[in-house]
């Protein structure tokens, strides 16, 4: 498959405001413009504490980064991951990741300098970098 036998891209919704305390362990649709519904998706259905929602608002939400598994353990994760952040204009990411210190992109995210800042689930945690001072 080609670029031309792409559909094209949806069209850009504007931001969506959200209750920063709590995030919600099931989808709730949210009316946008024009009568177009998207579906918002939180982790877990309790307060994530103060130190979670002190990073929450004009962040950069790093949602999902994966390498093939034959494709692993040659930098491109780390590849990825840096430029992906590389000039952004936002102070601070956010990421939802398996609380595991095990886990392959735990490990990856913690040499980047992303630090644990909350834990919810059976074993998933937020977690965040500072981008800029």
């Amino acid at each position: 498959m080609d670029r031309t036998d792409l559909p094209p891209p949806p069209q850009a919704t504007p931001a969506r405001t959200f209750d920063a305390r709590r995030v919600r362990d099931h989808h709730e649709p949210n009316p946008g413009p024009r009568g177009l519904t998207e579906t918002v998706t939180y982790p877990c259905s309790r307060p994530l504490g103060s130190k979670v929602s002190g990073w929450v608002g004009g962040h950069f939400e790093f949602v999902e980064l994966a390498v093939t598994p034959e494709a692993r353990g040659r930098g491109i994760g780390g590849q990825l991951h840096d430029a992906l952040l590389a000039n952004l204009d936002h102070r601070r990411a956010l990421l939802a990741t398996s609380s595991s210190q095990d886990d392959p992109a735990v490990r990856l995210y913690s040499s980047r300098g992303w630090v644990s800042l909350a834990t919810y689930g059976d074993n998933r945690q937020v977690m965040g970098r500072v981008l800029s001072e």
